[in-house]
């Protein structure tokens, strides 16, 4: 789907995280006295400083430990989303880049968390090493270092790049290897370096396994007594499993992290769904809190998965709550779904008996179109509506010699720096002409109800400036324009290039629907487009208002991704302003770089839309995580639990 968004995980700690110790000025009151006084607040710091080591974690985010500036951000991001799962659970911790590890600001660590920091320096090595001497453990994830691994009892193997789409999907844990597991998390993982225990002290705590379960003979955790190592990172996606997961290799280490993570679950003041708080939500909705708990093996994982459970209880009660909003014969319910995410024919009755009636199916770009034979065929089982969802201009994705090809006719659209990009540039005749006919070429096969347009537009507000652009320009102003590209970005002719940009995108989207109804009249065409307009017309070129009434689109799907309820009731807002409001279906993040919602927080955005009087929504994207967590809550304002089809 296109999303284009930039991950919004803060890098920096959080501020319940950060440490601070220092002392202020000291005045001229003798030196008798400032001597008294400074040893008395070092002792402090010091005091604060062990009291928080003998039960802290550390999360290591890899500044030095990374060569490669592109690998930098993205360590960054995935130090940030560990920073941000730990707050969620309540867990006490500090964030340091790789510059700051020593022994000192080690010194007293109970876990430490390498999000990903492969080339580590000796102090690092040297100081790792002393938190496992003192009863510490690491949590390694990708790791390639040797030195690192002997330390911990693993040997990693060679990386490897995964032959088919879908082959490490799933990661299944031994659940009797350490309590509180869950049994897998849904991860699609593309690279991986082995992990192998090294010796007879370590063991391999879950394995990989593709979409349907076959296993592969890659490790996917293995865990010693100095900690636990992963063949990947931890990615987006299927959250509150990895954080549990986080939550039961910490709990080895860290006394009472189960209590801490339930109290942080059940907090009376945290939101929940539309509700200021959770315990505003309670006194409306009914329900309770887990009361006295069995005993169990483990009484902390009881109480964590009992607070769970209760939180699921009561998003069942909010949904049946709003039973209106949420049900209806004339509600369109859509998801984006990609085919590299199903499980085979059983996900298209798990959709329909959980309230889907709608979905946009990924069939590639122009230059790779490839439909999922499953689906196409005649003698599967098919969603009541399916739509071709078409990327259409962004071809980031092609063979190399082809992006070359395209580069070397004058295709791909270019920067106002100069720089080539991946994308096809709309005014381009023999784009266009691509565009129109792999439009028709679906709409022929007589199984899409509908063609939708994704990445109809520019990447941003710097493209594109490339020669035909500017000559076709300049033709239509009837002179030519010299000091390009800065007088079409910020000069004379600002404003009417801007125009003319814009200009192109609709005309590719006039091209596709006058071919697409020459086809069949009754097939829609619609468009994934930004949400924030009219702004989205001077930064990506997107019309997609003018193009609702001008009936160019049957429907649009403005992509009003964010977590924050807030920003999305002021999207919806303007867009139900619009005079062609009753042909939008809001298009919802439940997880995009920009978002992830839990099941209350899909629920409250989706009500939103539907007391706007929208006609519908659209879930970004399907997963075996969403199908689980979220998608099992829409049809209770009509359907009981016991009546739900469950995989």
């Amino acid at each position: 789907m296109d999303a284009e968004n930039a991950d919004e995980f803060n890098a920096s700690p959080s501020a319940s995280s950060a440490f601070v110790c220092g002392s202020p000025p000291l005045r001229r009151h003798g030196t008798g006295l400032s001597l008294l006084i400074l040893l008395g607040l070092t002792s402090v710091c010091l005091a604060g400083w062990f009291d928080w080591g003998a039960r802290g974690i550390v999360v290591v985010r890899g500044t030095t430990s990374i060569k490669n500036e592109g690998e930098r951000v993205l360590a960054g991001k995935v130090a940030a989303r560990t920073d941000k799962w730990l707050t969620e659970l309540g867990l006490r911790h500090k964030l340091l880049n790789d510059t700051d590890v020593t022994p000192w600001t080690l010194r007293g660590a109970r876990a430490v968390i390498l999000p990903y920091n492969p080339n580590l320096t000796r102090t690092e090595l040297k100081t790792y090493q002393s938190v496992i001497q003192s009863g510490g453990i690491l949590l390694v994830f990708y790791g390639m270092n040797t030195n690192l691994a002997a330390m911990m009892s693993v040997k990693p193997g060679s990386h490897r790049t995964a032959a088919t789409q879908g082959q490490w999907s799933r990661l299944e844990f031994d659940t009797a290897a350490l309590p509180g597991l869950p049994e897998a998390v849904y991860q699609s993982s593309s690279h991986l370096i082995p992990v192998y225990p090294a010796s007879g002290s370590a063991r391999i705590l879950a394995r990989w396994t593709d979409l349907r379960g076959n296993p592969a003979p890659e490790p996917g955790w293995v865990r010693s007594p100095a900690g636990f190592w992963m063949s990947h990172i931890l990615q987006p996606g299927d959250e509150d499993s990895k954080k549990q997961v986080l939550l039961a290799m910490l709990a080895t280490v860290i006394p009472g992290a189960w209590d801490k993570a339930t109290e942080k679950l059940l907090a009376p003041q945290r939101p929940f769904g539309n509700y200021g708080s959770l315990k505003a939500a309670r006194n409306d909705l009914g329900g309770s809190l887990p009361g006295r708990l069995p005993e169990g093996a483990n009484p902390g994982v009881t109480r964590y998965l009992a607070a769970r459970a209760s939180l699921a209880d009561l998003t069942r009660r909010y949904a049946r709550h709003h039973a209106a909003e949420l049900a209806g014969t004339n509600l369109t319910c859509g998801i984006w779904l990609d085919p590299d995410t199903l499980n085979g024919p059983d996900t298209w009755p798990s959709l329909a008996s959980n309230g889907i009636n709608t979905v946009f199916f990924h069939v590639g770009n122009p230059l790779m179109t490839v439909p999922n034979p499953a689906v196409i065929s005649g003698t599967q089982p098919r969603p009541e509506r399916l739509h071709a969802w078409l990327t259409c201009l962004n071809v980031e994705t092609a063979p190399a010699t082809e992006l070359a090809r395209l580069r070397e006719a004058g295709r791909l659209q270019v920067s106002d720096s100069g720089k080539p990009l991946n994308w096809l540039c709309p005014s381009h005749p023999e784009n266009r002409r691509l565009l129109t006919t792999t439009a028709s070429r679906l709409a022929q096969e007589g199984v899409f109800a509908g063609i939708q347009l994704d990445y109809i537009r520019y990447p941003n507000r710097q493209a594109c400036f490339c020669p035909g652009c500017r000559g076709q320009f300049e033709k239509k102003l009837g002179h030519a324009v010299s000091q390009w590209p800065d007088v079409a970005r910020n000069g004379s002719v600002a404003v009417a290039y801007r125009q003319w940009r814009a200009e192109q995108i609709t005309a590719c989207v006039t091209a596709i629907r006058f071919s697409v109804k020459k086809v069949d009249p009754s097939i829609k065409v619609s468009a994934a487009v930004y949400g924030d307009t009219p702004a989205c017309y001077a930064t990506v070129g997107q019309d997609w208002p003018g193009w609702l009434d001008r009936d160019l689109l049957d429907f649009a799907c403005p992509m009003n991704y964010t977590s924050d309820l807030a920003e999305f009731s002021s999207l919806i807002k303007k867009q139900a302003a619009l005079p062609a409001a009753h042909r939008i279906l809001p298009g919802i993040g439940v997880s995009t770089l920009r978002s992830h919602l839990t099941a209350d927080q899909t629920l409250a955005q989706i009500i939103e839309a539907r007391q706007a009087g929208f006609p519908g929504f659209v879930l970004f994207e399907f997963s075996p995580t969403i199908e689980r967590d979220v998608l099992e809550f829409l049809p209770y304002g009509n359907k009981p639990p016991n009546e739900r089809k469950r995989r």
